[in-house]
C-alpha cells in the first residue's frame, strides 16, 4: 500500500547527519517510489548526506539545489527555488525539500526566512505541490518556535499531523521590525524628475565602495525599481538612504504607502504582463531584501555584500 500524500507544507526535527536522514529521505523515497517530480533545495553539506543515503540512481532522479547559494536572499526562494522547480512540472505532483534556515543564518537575514516560511502556503495555495521543511535543532528554541508557527503540519517518517502551533499571521507580525538609519547615511528624497540624477550618484557611489561592474548595475536596478515603485504606487515621492559597511553596501527605501500585498515580490509575474516586476528584480539582484512596513508607511532595504 503507497504511503499517504503529504502535506503541502510541513516541518521536520533533525539533530545530526543521521537524523536529518531519517527525517527526510522517507519523503523523497514517497515521491519517487509515485513518480512525482522531486526536488532537494538545501545547503550542500545535507545534499551529501541525502545523495549518499539515496545511492546513484536515485540522485539522479532527483533535481539538487543548494539552498546556501540559491536562497541566500530569502525573498528570492519563493519565486526562484520554489516556484522554478514548481513551473518545469505544471501538469504533475511536485515534491520539494525545501531548508531555508539553518545554523549560521545570520540575524539580519532571519526575519526574512521568517517571513518566506509564513508566506508559503499563500503563495502555493491550490497547487499539486507538497514542500518538506528541516529545521537543525542547533536553530535554538526561538528559530524552532517560529518553525512551529509557520508550518501547518508536522511530518515524522512518511506521517504528517497537524500542528496545533501554527500561527503564521503573529509570525509575519513579530518579525514585521523596523530598520533603523545610521547617522551617516547619504539620503535623497526622490521625484519622478530626480531618477536620471540618482542613477549617476549611486552608480558613482558603488564604483567608490569598490564594488565590481555587475554588481553596482545590481544597485543601480534596485535604486531606480525601488523609487520609481514608490512614485507610481506608494505616496508620490521616494526617500532614498545609501551607505556602506564593512561587508557590504546597503540600500534603503522609504515613503509614506503601504503595501497591501504581503507577497509582493515573491510572486511570479507571467511573461505577458508589462508591470509588477519591480520588487521581482530587487529581490534577485540583492543579497537580502528587508520590509518593514507601519502606520506610517513602507521601508524596503536591501544589501549587496562585497563578497
Amino acid at each position: 500500500m503507497p504511503d499517504p500524500a503529504p502535506p503541502a507544507h510541513s516541518v521536520a526535527f533533525y539533530r545530526d547527519g543521521p537524523t536529518y536522514v531519517a527525517a527526510v529521505l522517507p519523503f523523497v523515497l514517497g515521491g519517487l517510489d509515485a513518480a512525482e517530480a522531486v526536488a532537494v533545495a538545501v545547503p550542500q553539506p545535507n545534499i551529501d548526506s541525502l545523495r549518499a543515503a539515496l545511492g546513484p540512481v536515485a540522485s539522479s532522479s532527483v533535481e539538487w539545489i543548494d539552498m546556501s547559494v540559491a536562497g541566500r536572499n530569502p525573498g528570492r526562494i519563493m519565486t526562484g527555488v520554489l516556484g522554478a522547480v514548481a513551473d518545469k512540472h505544471p501538469d504533475e505532483a511536485v515534491r520539494i525539500v525545501g531548508e531555508p534556515v539553518w545554523p549560521g543564518r545570520s540575524p539580519e537575514e532571519y526575519p526574512a526566512c521568517v517571513q518566506h516560511e509564513a508566506l508559503i502556503d499563500a503563495a502555493f495555495e491550490g497547487r499539486r505541490l507538497a514542500i518538506l521543511c528541516p529545521y537543525d535543532l542547533a536553530v535554538g528554541p526561538a528559530a524552532l518556535a517560529d518553525a512551529m508557527a509557520t508550518h501547518p503540519a508536522i511530518l515524522e517518517g512518511a506521517v504528517g499531523t497537524p500542528n496545533p502551533y501554527y500561527d503564521r499571521e503573529r509570525a509575519l507580525a513579530a518579525h514585521n521590525v523596523p530598520l533603523p538609519l545610521p547617522d551617516h547615511a547619504r539620503t535623497w528624497s526622490v521625484t519622478p524628475f530626480d531618477i536620471a540624477a540618482l542613477r549617476v550618484a549611486v552608480a558613482d557611489l558603488a564604483a567608490t565602495a569598490g564594488l565590481t561592474a555587475e554588481r553596482i548595475q545590481d544597485v543601480v536596478l534596485t535604486v531606480v525599481e525601488l523609487a520609481t515603485n514608490s512614485i507610481e504606487h506608494g505616496s508620490g515621492t521616494a526617500t532614498l538612504s545609501l551607505w556602506e559597511r564593512a561587508d557590504a553596501l546597503i540600500v534603503r527605501n522609504w515613503d509614506a504607502g503601504i503595501i497591501s500585498d504581503p507577497l509582493a515580490g515573491r510572486r511570479t509575474v507571467a511573461p505577458t504582463r508589462g508591470r509588477g516586476r519591480g520588487l521581482l528584480l530587487v529581490n534577485a539582484g540583492a543579497d537580502l531584501v528587508r520590509t518593514h512596513i507601519d502606520e506610517a508607511g513602507t521601508t524596503i532595504q536591501a544589501w549587496f555584500r562585497r563578497n
